[in-house]
């Protein structure tokens, strides 16, 4: 099956590079940690002192964190759609700051989130409508309404991966669009859709023993845990959009 074939490949391309892996990911990923944490827990003493809706420190505190996690996200896909595309090599701790590319990164993010945004407006209106005809809250309308959303789920989820081939062509500077992403994917619905499962399954099975470790009262490794998590999940997922990219655009073989 193509879709086992194309995550097998993602896998070996992270364990197979795991130096380059850590050069590119392992610092940005820290940082982003560690200053996510010294925020949430400034605003989270904010709060504990304030009564009623967030003020503005806790709104422009959100808003920082949001955006330093989109840029430290970007940075490191950028550098790791390179790194397997262009055989472009980390030579320091950091990775290489194209801040063009970046730029073009973070609009084609913005895109595709506006995109998605929207597809969910739409599936919150028609579902709240069907709701209603259905009867919300009762047996029959309960059942129906879980199995709609699953499928809606999973069809956003297989449309994401689709316009996310925007993505790739950013970092390395190829001229795309949403046309191009959509004719590269024609008839291959089935093979997101079997990659959304697996990337789901992947994701809950290495959490649990974080969530185990937390549940045991070992927070320092629990943390840790999470951190090494963090650095394997963002490099699988991006490496398997890198390949769908080397796949359907570049016309590359699995190998």
């Amino acid at each position: 099956m193509l879709a086992v074939r194309i995550f097998r490949h993602s896998v070996r391309q992270v364990t197979g590079n795991w130096e380059a892996a850590l050069r590119i990911s392992a610092v940005p990923t820290l940082v982003l940690f560690a200053v996510s944490f010294l925020l949430r827990s400034s605003l989270a003493r904010d709060a504990a002192h304030m009564a009623g809706p967030p003020g503005p420190g806790e709104l422009a505190g959100g808003l920082l964190l949001v955006i330093l996690q989109a840029v430290i996200g970007a940075w490191i896909a950028v550098a790791w759609h390179r790194f397997v595309l262009l055989n472009e090599r980390p030579d320091g701790v950091l990775p290489p700051l194209h801040s063009d590319r970046l730029q073009a990164y973070i609009a084609r993010m913005l895109l595709i989130g506006v995109i998605t945004a929207g597809l969910f407006v739409l599936t919150a209106v028609a579902a709240s409508l069907l709701g209603g005809l259905l009867g919300a809250g009762r047996g029959p309308g309960i059942g129906i309404g879980v199995v709609l959303g699953l499928v809606v789920a999973l069809g956003i989820s297989v449309l994401l991966q689709r316009l996310s081939l925007l993505l790739p062509a950013a970092a390395v500077g190829k001229p795309a669009s949403l046309r191009m992403a959509w004719d590269a994917t024609r008839g291959q619905a089935g093979t997101f859709l079997m990659l959304s499962i697996l990337s789901v399954v992947a994701a809950v099975v290495v959490m649990l023993p974080g969530v185990l470790l937390m549940h045991l009262g070992l927070v320092l490794l629990a943390i840790a845990w999470q951190v090494a998590v963090q650095l394997g999940l963002t490099l699988l997922f991006l490496s398997i959009l890198t390949t769908l990219y080397g796949l359907f655009v570049e016309r590359r073989a699995l190998v």
